[in-house]
């Protein structure tokens, strides 16, 4: 319940000032999810019990955070993956755009030789054509 708490509390009360540069606001991100493992890991570990083996053995150790950041991960991939969409909004807008002015040219036009247009069709649609 604690550890559910703590999720629904970063995702209610996490915040990257808005004056910071797209870089700076990943790397917040990722120290802010990275905190809340650490903070997990300790209140799990403290709690004692079946997990008291994960401060002694290595195994058990490496479980418990791989379940840990999984867990914190899912919790808040939302609200990071809304921050990182609306950071990068105005790039993704101008690779739109800048591929919109070029989805019409001919091939040669892009300096595509006409015996590789299978492989970028094939790419393209996800296929692999004989």
């Amino acid at each position: 319940a604690a550890c559910d708490a703590a999720v629904v509390r970063f995702n209610r009360e996490y915040r990257t000032p808005h004056n910071f540069s797209p870089e700076d606001r990943l790397a917040s991100w990722r120290r802010a999810g990275c905190d809340l493992c650490r903070s997990l890991m300790r209140a799990l570990t403290a709690a004692g019990g079946r997990l008291e083996t994960c401060a002694s053995n290595q195994r058990h150790g490496e479980s418990l955070v791989n379940a840990v950041e999984g867990y914190v991960m899912g919790g808040i991939q939302a609200k990071v993956f809304h921050g990182v969409l609306n950071t990068y909004a105005a790039d993704d807008a101008e690779a739109a755009r800048a591929l919109r002015a070029i989805e019409s040219l001919p091939p040669d036009a892009l300096g595509l030789h006409p015996s590789h247009l299978h492989a970028v069709d094939s790419f393209a649609t996800g296929t692999i054509r004989g």
